[in-house]
């Protein structure tokens, strides 16, 4: 016991340790975008008696409102302003912590199943230095990303010791270095598969080569008043942390199917006949019904409550938004096996039918990996059998995404649970492909530590992308230049900072990428509007408000280049639609003052 507490402990140090290593230069980036309006200009964090009001009203989390339940990641952001303020290096720090406790539950999960060897530790090491994940460490806001990862393997890994047993029974076969890391082999029979009371003579399939461990065959299934206390306190522990992570951010709803699947892979099945294999299964799987009944469902109840609303229908039917979602979840897959394309914004087009070939590939590229998912789960090898598990974990993680209509379909936060399984699965891949070699320890380190330089490498140069705005937003534009949100954002940077003409041509551009693109339009219609260039600014803004009609700016600066071209009569009915839109959002600010000034003057003009 005491050599694996130490083992244990000497893996979360080198996490620590490699981890802070790699995010070193990323501490001092600053805040960008959504971080102000949901940190540097909210002021509800910045008291924690303002904690309980968290729960209850969703306008806290941000300046502007906000469509989300995420009350634990605003306590999270009052805790940090409590310490240091508006200091970014603070909120960093802690959601490198997230992180680290992410990789390091992974580490766990893993050796808990596996027993040890050489696949928990290559998992965990490639989750921390992976650069897909340099988003959630980066980008403050996605702070919901990293919280919500850290509870939702928190929850699994609770669920994984409620299922476990005692390892008393081995087998023979070498599965890597063993857990003292000396180079010897560790036998191990993974948890999770024999933990429930079987009749004499009752087939049973494992689903692995393992041997039956009759010592431990001691507890009954479901919620059986004869389990030992570790194992409430395992089942309550995965169910709070559950809720934590429901708290954190909704992508966790999709936890209970995960935890299905892990029953589903590794556990025994009494029975000779589907039906009663089925319902067998279904009887062992009861355990998951609090999490629904008393977690999923409240939750979903109270977003309701405090949103008003539910899911959003697609534009253009629910057929051709999943066609959409295969392109961006085979481009998650390839962000993860080629991390050269990461960036803060990415370009996915809509899919207009199924025979483009830009949706044929990415179907049968997910035909291809399920497929794959699919036979390895039939094999008789464990460690296989683990890789298919973290495939299809993969995908049940992006569910929501991929069944939510969303302003941006692809961003690398929404898959930092589901780049779990990818690690897991290179992992596994790692440590099979050397057991050909005589020196398979050797070469398993000797791989794993390349990879670990070449993953670090990148993130470290993502850090640096993310070190400011523009960096951030020109490496977007070049590495996605049909990407009208990325000139548009880079034409922003350039004009706050000052640098109109280089602004005027990257709004352009997001235009003529664009044609409707409000944002572009408007802050189009303000340059030519500054220059002088009063017909122009007439035109854009006017298309601007057929795009978006409600948005009071567009209506004041329209009612200054009539009045300025002498267009008395038009210029008074936007100033009173400035006036009218004001009172109806209960918005008595400056903007609807200046507009009842030019009311008055037009007035007494005539």
């Amino acid at each position: 016991m005491k050599r694996v507490l130490v083992y244990n402990a000497g893996v979360f140090i080198l996490l620590v340790v490699v981890s802070c290593l790699v995010y070193l230069n990323s501490l001092n980036n600053g805040f960008y975008f959504d971080d102000f309006q949901y940190i540097v200009e909210n002021q509800y964090i910045r008291s924690l008696q303002n904690i309980p009001r968290f729960f209850i009203d969703i306008d806290t989390l941000s300046s502007v409102g906000s469509w989300h339940y995420r009350p634990l990641v605003l306590v999270s952001h009052a805790v940090n302003y409590s310490i240091g303020r508006l200091n970014p290096a603070g909120y960093h720090i802690l959601s490198l912590a997230f992180h680290i406790g992410t990789a390091y539950l992974l580490f766990l999960i893993l050796k808990t199943m596996l027993g040890g060897g050489f696949i928990p530790l290559a998992s965990a090491l490639i989750f921390a230095v992976h650069p897909f994940n340099s988003e959630v460490v980066n980008y403050i806001t996605a702070r919901s990303s990293v919280m919500s990862g850290f509870f939702y393997l928190l929850s699994f890994y609770c669920w994984v010791k409620f299922r476990s047993h005692s390892r008393r029974d081995r087998v023979d076969r070498p599965v890597g270095l063993s857990a003292a890391g000396d180079g010897q082999t560790l036998r191990s029979v993974p948890t999770g598969i024999l933990d429930r009371p079987l009749d004499a003579g009752t087939d049973v399939d494992v689903g692995t080569d393992l041997q039956v461990c009759p010592q431990s065959m001691d507890r009954p299934e479901g919620l059986s008043l004869q389990m030992s206390l570790r194992d409430v306190a395992s089942y309550i522990a995965s169910l709070l942390a559950f809720l934590l992570g429901m708290l954190s951010k909704e992508l966790v709803i999709t936890l209970p199917a995960v935890l299905f699947l892990y029953d589903l892979y590794f556990t025994p099945v009494k029975g000779v006949t589907l039906y009663e294999r089925l319902k067998w299964q279904l009887k062992m799987s009861a355990p998951i019904i609090p999490f629904i009944l008393m977690v999923a469902i409240p939750y979903v109840i109270v977003r309701l409550h405090f949103l008003g609303r539910g899911i959003l229908s697609p534009p253009k039917g629910y057929f051709l938004h999943f066609l959409m979602e295969t392109k961006v979840i085979v481009k998650y897959l390839s962000l993860l096996f080629s991390p050269s394309g990461l960036s803060v914004d990415h370009l996915i087009l809509p899919a207009g039918s199924i025979l483009e070939i830009g949706v044929i590939l990415p179907v049968a590229v997910l035909v291809f990996v399920i497929a794959a998912a699919f036979l390895l789960c039939r094999c008789r090898d464990i460690e296989w059998r683990l890789a298919s598990f973290f495939i299809f974990w993969f995908f049940i993680a992006l569910l929501p995404v991929t069944l939510v209509v969303l302003q941006a379909p692809l961003q690398e936060n929404r898959g930092y649970i589901a780049g779990a399984g990818f690690a897991v699965f290179l992992g596994t891949a790692l440590n099979r492909l050397c057991q050909w070699s005589k020196r398979e320890a050797a070469l398993k380190i000797l791989i794993l530590i390349l990879v670990m330089i070449f993953y670090t490498v990148m993130t470290i140069g993502r850090n640096e992308i993310w070190a400011d705005e523009f960096t951030l937003w020109k490496d977007a534009a070049n590495k996605y230049p049909m990407s009208w949100r990325a000139h548009y954002s880079l034409g922003k940077v350039y004009y706050d900072q000052q640098m109109e003409d280089l602004a005027f041509k990257e709004f352009i551009k997001a235009v003529e990428l664009k044609p409707g693109y409000f944002d572009a339009l408007y802050a189009l219609g303000l340059i030519h509007k500054k220059r002088g260039e009063l017909e122009q600014a007439r035109l854009v803004f006017e298309k601007a408000i057929r795009v978006e009609p409600y948005w009071m700016k567009t209506h004041m600066n329209l009612g200054e280049v009539y009045e300025k071209l002498g267009e008395m009569e038009l210029a008074l009915r936007k100033f009173q639609i400035v006036v009218k839109l004001g009172e109806r959002l209960r918005e008595e600010d400056r903007m609807v003052f200046r507009a009842r000034e030019h009311i008055r003057w037009i007035r007494g003009q005539k």
